[in-house]
């Protein structure tokens, strides 16, 4: 085996991983420029529920937490 042949492996080896480095390095920037370009989702405004009360005070202890809450 000749030592040039050797040297081609090693180099080829070395040019592939160095792709698969940059490929990687590529995926990732895409990845957090997706992340950043969405942004902050929106806030929503709280709105209680008047009617879980009503639904829920069948049972009597969860029916006076309910309400002592509320209150």
């Amino acid at each position: 085996m000749s030592r040039t042949g050797t040297v081609t492996r090693g180099a080829k080896m070395i040019i592939k991983q160095a792709y698969s480095v940059y490929r990687l390095a590529l995926w990732l920037q895409v990845c957090v420029v997706s992340v950043l370009s969405v942004g902050c989702s929106t806030a929503v405004q709280y709105q209680p529920n008047e009617g879980i009360i009503d639904t829920l005070a069948w049972i009597p202890t969860l029916g006076k937490r309910l309400n002592t809450m509320t209150v």
